[in-house]
């Protein structure tokens, strides 16, 4: 037959690929307004994530101190006491009473007095809209039953910035580290496969994360909490993020917040997850159906970290873990190189000429390495890089439907 060739306007072929599975959320993450840029809110994530461990230090305090003296208590351990418990009350509240009770920081193990610094340093910085010192604390999870199980968090919401974030403690104490430690995997149903029928059935969840947030229903009340104060904020994103088991237990929630219709109908855009110096979560088939929940538009995730910290090369085993979502590798500040932003199809452990053994010998290396305030320090020398982008460009980066 005959057939009529039609030449677009530039006299070239119109090329429509794009990436038919991939839904782009709409929403207000152009970089126009210091709140929404990625130096900001990984900041302002990496800064709450410190903070969850001063909060919940004051906590232990507080049930320490009505052990000790029942109901004759002196004024100010009245005033921690009333502070660390209560909730509706500024993180400012909270963060001038620790800043007041000296003995509680030093007192405290080392990631609270680190936590200290973190925080003290960046209200010195200050903001016209403060992350952490215009965020209301909604609850505080850190009572003796949510510590033992190693499921200490926090919810806050940031009214300037129409921001609900959930917080989780990182590792604090020794049942902490045997949690990390534990490397068995269970194995649970997909919470993905219900809206997309080609995501895997089964996936792999690190088994010591599994026995925190996903045992008995509390993965499903820490949503219902979640849910409850998003109903009456219209407009509001959410926010997840911690630091270190925090990073861990964070990216295990946001995976499930996103794949949770009652939570990405009560919000704007995607949920934003923020982890931490995070070891690894989940398998290959896990990682699978985090990528379907990014290429639905429903989850994002910043995965920041020091490039020589090897707590976030664990667990080991043989590659059987995969890290997920875009890496920020912060590079060391003495050789000026910058950083590293990565989404690659998998993440192997590398040994880079060293043995496996040696690289587990020398974790102590992670004193330094694993914490916030170099981590910090690493970002702010490419703050004007960052300020240029946000998560939501560097995702359609990814997908080729923007240039870096």
């Amino acid at each position: 037959g005959q057939y009529t060739r039609v030449i677009n306007a530039d006299n070239s072929i119109d090329r429509r690929y794009g990436r038919s599975e991939v839904i782009l959320p709409i929403y207000d993450d152009d970089g126009a307004d210091n709140s929404t840029n990625l130096f900001r809110n990984a900041k302002d994530m990496i800064v709450l994530s410190q903070y969850i461990y001063g909060h919940a230090a004051m906590v232990e305090g507080a049930q320490e101190v009505k052990r000790l003296f029942g109901k004759d208590k002196p004024k100010n351990v009245q005033l921690l006491e009333s502070i660390s418990a209560s909730n509706d009350k500024s993180v400012d509240d909270f963060l001038r009473i620790f800043d007041e009770n000296d003995k509680v920081i030093k007192d405290s193990d080392r990631k609270v007095r680190e936590a200290a610094k973190v925080i003290s340093d960046d209200l010195d910085e200050g903001h016209a809209t403060h992350a952490l010192k215009d965020s209301i604390v909604l609850s505080i999870h850190a009572e003796p039953e949510d510590i033992k199980q190693s499921c200490v968090y926090a919810v806050t919401v940031n009214h300037n910035l129409k921001r609900v974030s959930v917080i989780f403690r990182g590792t604090s104490n020794m049942g902490d580290w045997i949690k990390d430690a534990i490397v068995f995997m269970k194995r649970v149903d997909n919470p993905v496969k219900k809206l997309v029928s080609s995501s895997p059935s089964r996936i792999g969840i690190h088994g010591g994360f599994a026995a925190v947030l996903l045992r008995e229903e509390k993965m499903k009340d820490t949503l219902d909490e979640v849910k409850s104060y998003l109903k009456d904020l219209e407009g509001y994103r959410l926010f997840v993020t911690g630091h270190s088991l925090g990073g861990a237990l964070a990216t295990l929630f946001g995976f499930y917040a996103a794949a949770d219709d009652g939570i990405i109908n009560s919000i704007v855009g995607p949920v934003s997850l923020f982890s931490v110096s995070s070891p690894r979560v989940g398998n290959k088939y896990f990682g699978y159906a985090f990528k379907d929940l990014e290429n639905q538009g429903r989850l994002r995730h910043a995965r920041i970290h020091n490039a020589q910290d090897k707590v976030t090369k664990l667990p080991y085993i043989g590659g059987a873990y995969r890290h997920v979502g875009l890496e920020m590798r912060l590079r060391p500040m003495i050789s000026n190189l910058p950083p590293v932003l990565d989404y690659p199809l998998t993440t192997q452990w590398e040994q880079n000429g060293h043995s496996l053994w040696n690289d587990i010998i020398t974790l102590h290396d992670a004193l330094r390495l694993h914490g916030c305030d170099l981590i910090l320090g690493r970002l702010k020398l490419f703050r004007a890089e960052f300020e240029e982008t946000t998560l939501e460009k560097e995702y359609k980066t990814v997908w080729g439907f923007e240039s870096s």
